[in-house]
């Protein structure tokens, strides 16, 4: 790289870098910035001119694809925004100010998330929080590339030494059936006896899947998987019209499905292990002010719960 031209690389020549890169086109990104996109692929090829090699490829049909030198640019340029974004808000650190995007697997979204945002606008009117959708194969990806500063997810596997695991929450798995199921009324059971009386809905998604799995196949007699659903409002809703049963982990503060019609839950002996639900992070990066706030939020919404009430956003 030119080493003597590193004084003519601006911050607003790594913010173009990064939306585009992010957006996957420059028009995009000019749209998003609110400038001409002249502006953003001038920006960007004097940044290329400047670093001496190539960030983008260029591809009309396809749009941007980020080079091998580009990826590794784009990681450091984020770290770098981040970091002016820390020491400007610490210039005042009585408000945050902004947007913030956090993570969160998709199904801790509805129980977590209202309340966390409502958390975070009370307590700094000025920053908005952008929730993002991430599973269990991507979030660790999402965080080491910078892409995200934090996520809530579920603790499904040991986390590499480069990421921090902040405990917020721990659940247990319980059973639903559907209001004419045999085992309705019960308030503990087993997943040996659910297996014996119906078949299972499972919940399929990355993560979640292969640790309900690990608990339905060590019964003697595991039941037979009538479907699989990545939704978890579809796996409610089927169990709800049969004579079928799912493992659960999040509790909703009602029992009636989409279409009006109820489901119980139960306890159940032999579940898979508690979960652990943690905010993570890199471990080897300082946390900004925004990212702390979210977790805080995070921690503060866990408080305010029951952990054994129907109310709360997880069964603890």
């Amino acid at each position: 790289m030119a080493q003597g031209l590193r004084s003519d690389i601006s911050l607003t020549q790594i913010r173009y870098f990064v939306r585009a890169a992010e957006l996957g086109s420059m028009s995009r990104a000019a749209a998003s910035l609110f400038v001409a996109q002249s502006a953003v692929s001038t920006s960007i090829a004097n940044l290329e001119r400047a670093l001496g090699v190539t960030l983008f490829i260029r591809q009309r049909a396809r749009g941007l694809e980020l080079t091998s030198v580009g990826e590794q640019f784009l990681t450091r340029s984020r770290l770098v925004l981040r970091a002016v974004d820390t020491a400007v808000q610490e210039v005042d650190a009585s408000s945050l100010a902004g947007e913030f995007t956090a993570g969160c697997f998709p199904t801790l979204i509805p129980f977590w998330m209202p309340s966390v945002c409502d958390a975070i606008a009370m307590e700094h009117p000025g920053l908005h929080t952008h929730v993002e959708e991430v599973h269990d194969d991507d979030v660790l990806e999402t965080l080491r590339s910078g892409r995200l500063e934090v996520a809530l997810a579920y603790k499904f596997h040991p986390m590499p030494e480069y990421i921090t695991a902040t405990p917020i929450a721990t659940v247990e798995s319980y059973a639903i059936v559907g209001e004419s199921h045999p085992l309705a009324d019960r308030d503990v059971t087993s997943i040996a006896e659910l297996a014996e009386l119906s078949p299972y809905v499972m919940l399929d998604l990355k993560g979640s899947a292969p640790y309900f799995a690990s608990a339905i196949n060590a019964v003697e007699r595991p039941p037979e998987i009538l479907h699989r659903f990545g939704n978890y409002e579809a796996v409610r809703a089927m169990v709800a019209r049969g004579n079928s049963f799912s493992l659960l982990n999040q509790i909703p503060a009602h029992d009636l499905t989409y279409d009006g019609r109820v489901v119980k839950h139960i306890k159940v002996t032999d579940g898979p292990p508690a979960l652990e639900i943690d905010c993570l992070y890199r471990a080897d990066q300082p946390l900004s002010r925004k990212a702390q706030t979210f977790i805080d939020a995070c921690r503060d919404v866990a408080d305010q719960f029951d952990p054994m009430s129907d109310d709360a956003p997880a069964e603890a």
